[in-house]
């Protein structure tokens, strides 16, 4: 039998083992494990190495464990103090006021019906400490508006809690057009007349300097509507041409405006896409003139001539002028 060195690794804990010379043993100070000094024979050695390697992977299988402990712990932690900052942060924002964004603006609509756009504008004097400046607004939709639509306002700030976020705002104060021919005033009438007179004297000179035009005057109008944003306006005049033989003929001249606004006040004002004269290219009264201008030669073929060039549905309102 031949006395056999011990390694000093424990093999249950990795650590280095003391001889403890009073019970012939070695013992490791770390987790109290012993191992006696005896004689062995050389067949026990591959047992006794087999015993150190499973005590080293014994101890490195305990120290990843407590490396993972160690890391559960940490993460804890961060996770901790993660919620108790959101926690914080929302106790923040819980006691910061709610700001009503829609105190510092006003929303203005301007334009024609069908074309008008929505505007908003920064009150000059904001209250407090809220700088309006730093809030967004949105308007949707923005343009092609007409009068009674709806728009929507979105505001968007960084800097503070909003509430609410959006508002509704109903279309109004655009410039409609015209669709209640007798509900001009005659301040209005007398307005349109006067802006038409300018154009009737090209529309005469069609009959020749010949024939001189003894008079005109405003006998009709005639308000072709679709009752929302589409109209044709026409101011039918009576142009009195002599004969040769000492009477008097009748021609009737039309100045037409499309789209026409009247903004009915104390001093009323227009405004309109275009305006010029139609009519039929009739020879004037005496041929022996051999003039010829363009009109009518009753307000029957004027009606007539209106109602045969409208491409879709209105209705034709008619208001006499005459004195």
């Amino acid at each position: 039998m031949a006395v056999v060195k011990i390694d000093l690794t424990c093999p249950k804990c990795g650590g280095n083992m003391e001889r403890d010379a009073e019970h012939k043993m070695l013992r490791c100070p770390y987790c109290g494990h012993g191992v006696f000094l005896q004689t062995t024979d050389p067949g026990s050695i591959e047992a006794n190495a087999y015993a150190r390697q499973k005590g080293i992977l014994h101890a490195n299988a305990e120290a990843r464990r407590e490396r993972k402990r160690n890391l559960l712990k940490a993460a804890a932690v961060i996770v901790g103090v993660l919620i108790a900052l959101m926690i914080a942060v929302c106790a923040v924002v819980k006691l910061q006021p709610k700001v009503d964004p829609f105190a510092y603006i006003t929303v203005s609509f301007s334009g024609n019906t069908g074309d008008g756009t929505a505007e908003v504008t920064l009150l000059e004097t904001a209250e407090g400490d809220v700088d309006p400046r730093k809030i967004t607004y949105r308007v949707t939709p923005r343009y092609y508006l007409s009068e009674g639509d709806v728009v929507t306002v979105t505001a968007e700030s960084l800097e503070y809690p909003l509430s609410p976020t959006s508002k509704t705002y109903r279309v109004e104060g655009l410039d409609t057009c015209l669709t209640d021919l007798n509900g001009l005033s005659d301040e209005a009438v007398e307005m349109i007349h006067n802006k038409s007179e300018m154009t009737v004297a090209k529309a005469v000179e069609g009959a020749g300097i010949a024939i001189p035009v003894a008079s005109t005057e405003p006998c009709m109008m005639y308000l072709a509507t679709d009752g929302r944003d589409r109209n044709e306006l026409y101011d039918v005049y009576l142009a009195t041409y002599p004969e040769k033989d000492g009477g008097f003929a009748e021609r009737y001249v039309v100045i037409y405006y499309t789209n026409i606004i009247v903004r009915d006040t104390q001093q009323p004002t227009m405004s309109y896409d275009g305006t010029m004269y139609q009519g039929q290219v009739i020879e004037t009264l005496d041929k022996g003139y051999g003039g010829f201008m363009t009109g009518y030669r009753s307000l029957k073929d004027v009606k007539a001539d209106i109602l045969a060039h409208q491409t879709k549905a209105i209705t034709l309102q008619e208001r006499d002028c005459r004195p």
